[in-house]
């Protein structure tokens, strides 16, 4: 289900553009809303997934790409760049623990300078 803004496109379909939310899922329990353009999630928006992690920060493509803090439904959390829906660049992931990890990741590792470490 989507409520918001749309777009028509030269074809004469209708699709998503603007601001909108939309949900899927029994009850709608996963849940977008921000941003979207030419019907993919597209800049500024939170995404609500029915495990109960949330991911609020930049999209583009559907994918989580630029700046953005995912939580895990466990309390772990990564704030940081994303790249292709991967922790990549600059970040910092917190562990269940509380255990800190920052720097450089890659691809969704950890680089300590010297190996990548898988943290998720």
């Amino acid at each position: 289900r989507y409520e918001g803004q749309y777009i028509q496109q030269d074809s004469g379909e209708m699709v998503r553009h603007g601001t909108g939310t939309f949900s899927c899922g029994a009850d709608g329990i996963e849940q977008y809303q921000g941003s979207w353009k030419n019907d993919k999630m597209y800049g500024k928006g939170e995404f609500k997934f029915a495990s109960g992690a949330i991911y609020k920060g930049s999209f583009v493509d559907n994918l989580f790409d630029g700046d953005g803090k995912y939580t895990w439904s466990d309390g772990a959390t990564y704030t940081g760049s994303w790249k292709e829906s991967k922790m990549h660049g600059n970040g910092k992931y917190i562990d269940t623990e509380h255990v800190a990890w920052k720097g450089k990741f890659y691809n969704g590792k950890y680089f300590n300078g010297k190996t990548y470490i898988i943290v998720r």
